[in-house]
């Protein structure tokens, strides 16, 4: 079977390690993976690595159709900017899927995301049966009329599938058919990980006797790293023994003692900027290290006491599977997706988004009280276990792709 998956990003970011995951599964059954990819970069080596063949078209594929620009603070040139844009996404998408599914003849059109309706129309127009991978909220819209087009679109997909529930129930919601719906959620790169060197964390300059925060997010405003700065400068005002490790990509134009940035996104520049004049202004750069992107976040976790999670945007966050696997608590905001993946209380803690007070008291539970991290730790690795190992989330991705193409062959 010959798979032609869409998913023009760049970077080693969340959707491009969950592609990777998918890639791996499907190859190592002996299916081919073929990916249009946006730049040839860290994310695209990442791919290959796990047996894709890649394309590169140097041409940004995605379209605005997820709530992302509705929760950025832009302006208003930008947001025009943006969904102008999309008039030419529409047209190139449209042609560069027609040609590629007539070169290549895949068994199945893979969508990456939900970003790609123009890319959808052409599978439905050639025949070819198609699958959607839900990843981000899909656009409300003042109107609701992108919204209601886009749903419509998607939900001719042979086979849809989101990393929760709450991702996929709009489109389920509009559906009569509601056996091609399911929940396959992200997991964790057990291969990708790699050990730190003891030269690496060195050059961290952590002393032993210093507790460890650590956040995944980047230098973006829908990762929460204002708020973050905020918990940071609130909670090292009343103690002086928390070091804050802060990994994930900020802008290339800019650099810190321990990284370069990467992201290449002209609508990283602006958070970069805020960010780096922020952890100044606060006068917090002795309590933090920006180590950029790292492939080792695995270990990073198990050296840490506590993973801070405080997203402004409700999105499926990888680093809280991510700690349930090394048994480090977790403390993320308060929204509809981590509620799905954190009992409060239970196998984490979950603490209001813009309240800094919540956070504060919170975060020192989880760095004070040895009995409640000990259950939660625990609680969060059962929940690993139960919902987000490896082989149990390749079961599944295999079983969504080889139903259809089992359907397929009994038709002809």
């Amino acid at each position: 079977m010959t798979i032609f998956a869409i998913h023009s990003s760049w970077g080693r970011g969340g959707s491009t390690i969950n592609l990777a995951f998918i890639v791996k599964t499907l190859v190592g059954k002996g299916h081919k993976v073929i990916v249009l990819n946006r730049l040839k970069d860290e994310g695209s080596d990442l791919l290959k690595k796990y047996g894709a063949r890649t394309i590169h078209i140097n041409f940004p594929l995605k379209m605005n159709t997820t709530a992302i620009l509705e929760n950025t603070d832009i302006s208003l040139f930008m947001i025009i900017k943006q969904n102008l844009k999309d008039i030419l996404r529409l047209i190139v998408g449209f042609v560069l899927t027609f040609y590629y599914l007539l070169k290549i003849k895949p068994d199945i059109l893979f969508l990456t995301d939900v970003t790609f309706p123009q890319c959808a129309v052409v599978g439905f127009i050639l025949g070819v049966p198609t699958v959607c991978n839900i990843q981000a909220e899909i656009i409300r819209g003042r109107w609701g009329i992108r919204r209601h087009f886009l749903i419509k679109v998607i939900n001719k997909c042979n086979k849809i599938f989101g990393i929760t529930s709450a991702h996929i129930k709009p489109l389920v919601e509009k559906s009569l058919d509601k056996k091609k719906f399911s929940v396959i959620h992200n997991t964790i790169q057990t291969t990708e990980q790699k050990p730190s060197r003891n030269d690496e964390w060195l050059t961290l300059n952590i002393p032993d006797d210093k507790k460890i925060v650590s956040y995944f997010g980047g230098a973006s405003c829908i990762k929460g790293y204002k708020l973050l700065l905020d918990i940071i400068k609130e909670i090292t005002a009343k103690r002086n023994d928390i070091i804050f490790i802060f990994a994930g990509a900020f802008h290339k134009n800019y650099s810190s003692n321990w990284a370069v940035g990467t992201d290449p996104g002209n609508l990283s520049l602006r958070d970069t900027m805020d960010f780096f004049e922020l952890v100044d202004m606060y006068n917090i750069s002795n309590h933090l290290r920006i180590i950029g992107e790292r492939s080792d976040v695995i270990t990073i976790m198990r050296k840490s006491n506590v993973v801070i999670v405080p997203n402004e945007l409700p999105h499926f966050s990888r680093p809280i599977i991510e700690a349930f696997s090394e048994k480090t608590p977790v403390l993320a905001t308060d929204d509809t997706f981590n509620r799905e993946v954190i009992q409060d209380g239970i196998n984490g803690l979950l603490a209001s988004y813009g309240d800094v007070d919540d956070w504060v008291q919170k975060l020192e539970r989880l760095l004070d009280d040895e009995l409640l991290v000990k259950n939660i730790s625990e609680n969060g690795y059962v929940s690993y276990i139960s919902n987000y190992e490896p082989s149990e989330v390749a079961s599944k991705i295999l079983n969504s792709f080889e139903t259809i193409n089992n359907r397929m062959y009994k038709n002809d």
